[in-house]
């Protein structure tokens, strides 16, 4: 079995992105996607930031069901007037029954944005949810892309709220656990060492020590070289976990096969 997560970044690396989950598709049974948007508009393939990334990534992924979870509408990182929506999607290849999904919110509300903070470039009131997918035969899978503020990625009250209703969420399940997303973490945070330690997971970002999870597309590399992780419940025997250096997003992708 085998799991990719990765922040998308809008699309803004359209042809580097999909050529990189085209040629994963193959071996990889879900998808993890942050920072998609969807919409019913059609679109130019020139655009930076792609109105409906959820078609681009279907076009590549023909064998996979996809599964939304929508958190902003009108707001693709400026507002959009049509019915473009942010959301975490999860691509689950067909041969695989899902046998529940959605999301929670986390921080704030479905549309909360304060749109003429986020027209200054501040998107502390982006509402932040974890969606869920209970799959027949595999771990339950928590995709998750977390609260953001331009001071950095260190504790704050909203991170460790945060923190507390994804370990609410992951309580309703039972058996094995996959945790993955963008958290917008430092990986010393107490946020972080909370789903960690109360959740009983693995931080494979820790235990293979990998350097960074930002690619060098990313101007703050040095100085915040982590944001993504993946956590796994100690009963999931792992084949292999990579970050590999993949110029698809300003994220690196992080790769899981496991028994």
């Amino acid at each position: 079995m085998k799991l990719v997560s990765l922040n998308t970044w809008g699309g803004t690396q359209l042809a580097p992105l999909l050529s990189f989950v085209e040629k994963q598709a193959d071996s990889t049974d879900v998808f993890c996607f942050q920072e998609v948007a969807v919409s019913e508009r059609i679109q130019t393939r020139d655009e930076k930031h792609r109105h409906n990334l959820l078609r681009d990534l279907g076009e590549v992924l023909p064998d996979f069901q996809s599964i939304y979870a929508p958190f902003q509408e009108g707001f693709n990182w400026e507002p959009i007037e049509n019915d473009v929506m942010l959301c975490n999607v999860i691509f689950v290849r067909k041969d695989h029954t899902i046998l529940k999904h959605g999301g929670t919110f986390v921080h704030g509300q479905k549309n909360g944005l304060d749109l003429s903070q986020a027209k200054e470039g501040n998107w502390y009131t982006m509402p932040r949810l974890v969606q869920f997918a209970q799959i027949e035969g595999f771990p339950a899978v928590f995709n998750f892309h977390g609260f953001w503020h331009k001071d950095g990625k260190h504790d704050m009250p909203e991170r460790i709220q945060q923190s507390e209703k994804i370990l609410e969420v992951m309580q309703q399940f039972e058996g094995r656990k996959i945790l993955c997303g963008d958290f917008n973490l430092n990986i010393d945070t107490k946020s972080l060492s909370m789903l960690e330690e109360r959740g009983g997971l693995r931080n494979l970002i820790k235990d293979h020590r990998i350097p960074t999870t930002r690619s060098s597309l990313y101007p703050k590399k040095a100085q915040m070289p982590f944001a993504d992780y993946m956590l796994v419940s100690p009963d999931i025997k792992i084949k292999y976990f990579t970050v590999p250096d993949e110029p698809a997003s300003d994220h690196l992708p992080m790769v899981l096969e496991f028994q």
